[in-house]
């Protein structure tokens, strides 16, 4: 299972009884079909733990990604997630979730809800998924975001190819205003 592993790990999401990983990727695109699946194994495998007595936060993540791929609104799912969190690691998850799904159609508030996660996250992380999360936040950070979510939505890999060209070039300009400074000039 990798983070940028296709749908994977949203599959994962579907079977894993224990803790979700933080630092995983849920984002991925799926198809109609897929999500439909997807929100099926979510409802039964809710169905399963309600018969148990049992509560299922896992599903509730895996619904509320489900229903974002067959287009739905899902920030009543969101919040609900947020209000009904066991703790403090599940909050986080909720966020970063959210903005992540967010994240795959570049929409405005997606960089709130990743950073908001990432700082919840932060003491449950070790030191490897820290400067993943860390690496991969920074990164997207350089993403324009479209106000109204209308762009195709896009899976990790190439939001990071994305943000990159937009550092580098960012990084270009800002070097070619110094091309004349003192380097060691630190007063001005």
């Amino acid at each position: 299972m990798t983070a940028r592993g296709g749908n994977s790990i949203v599959r994962h999401v579907a079977l894993m009884e224990g803790a979700l990983p933080l630092a995983a990727w849920y984002g991925q695109p799926m198809s109609p079909a897929e999500a439909a699946d997807l929100l099926r194994e979510a409802h039964q495998r809710l169905q399963r733990s309600h018969a148990r007595g049992r509560a299922c936060f896992a599903c509730g993540l895996q619904a509320l990604i489900a229903r974002y791929w067959l287009g739905r609104d899902v920030e009543g799912d969101y919040r609900t997630l947020m209000a009904t969190a066991p703790g403090e690691r599940e909050l986080a998850l909720a966020d970063l979730v959210y903005g992540q799904l967010l994240m795959s159609r570049k929409r405005a508030d997606a960089m709130t809800h990743l950073n908001d996660g990432f700082a919840r996250a932060v003491h449950e992380l070790g030191a490897r998924e820290y400067f993943e999360v860390l690496h991969r936040h920074e990164l997207l950070a350089y993403l324009p975001p479209m106000a109204t979510g209308t762009v195709p939505p896009q899976g990790l890999d190439a939001l990071l190819a994305e943000a990159g060209v937009i550092r580098r070039l960012q990084g270009e300009r800002a070097t070619q205003g110094t091309a004349g400074a003192d380097r060691d000039d630190t007063v001005g």
